[in-house]
């Protein structure tokens, strides 16, 4: 509610935002300074903004926004032509590398989530999910939380790295 009456605030007074940001794909929070465009609701509701940070436009979940101030700062986004979102928020490209994932029932929701190009019944009620993505290594903190649900069939550089994390974790137990 803070966060959704902020940003309100911040569109309303033409004020650039101050968050304090979860990157799920860096698992770290982060602090940006944001100019808001829009906002969108795709499944969950997010802010699209131009980072200062970045120097790039943004996609903010507001589910992630740990912090969030409107700042004095007049908002002053560059000029950008909208994106079509007719079709979705998020559009994977034919060239982007495949991720061959196979997930058992318990992993059922990675379909659900992520945007995938096919995802097959498997006859232990698991799914063969298929899914494409400009960086497979960013999909790591995905792969370790399935745990036993969860092993990559494809590409093997993204397997080695699971097994790789998941064994230096075991290791610091060990002690």
């Amino acid at each position: 509610g803070d966060v959704f009456a902020e940003i309100d605030r911040a569109f309303t007074e033409r004020k650039r935002l101050w968050l304090n940001y979860w990157s799920s794909g860096r698992g770290e929070l982060t602090e940006r300074e944001v100019d808001p465009i829009r906002m969108i609701t795709e499944g969950h509701t997010y802010l699209e903004a131009w980072c200062r940070l970045s120097e790039d436009r943004r996609m903010f979940r507001l589910d992630r926004i740990a912090e969030i101030k409107v700042l004095d700062t007049p908002s002053d986004p560059p000029r950008l032509e909208l994106r079509d979102l007719s079709e979705g928020l998020v559009h994977p490209s034919s060239e982007d590398p495949q991720v061959v994932l196979e997930v058992a029932p318990g992993g059922r929701w990675v379909a659900e989530y992520y945007p995938h190009e096919s995802a097959e019944e498997l006859p232990d009620g698991g799914l063969r999910i298929v899914l494409r993505t400009p960086d497979p290594s960013s999909l790591l903190r995905l792969v370790l939380r399935l745990g036993p649900d969860g092993r990559v069939l494809a590409p093997t550089s993204l397997a080695d790295q699971a097994r790789a994390a998941a064994g230096a974790a075991l290791a610091r137990y060990d002690g």
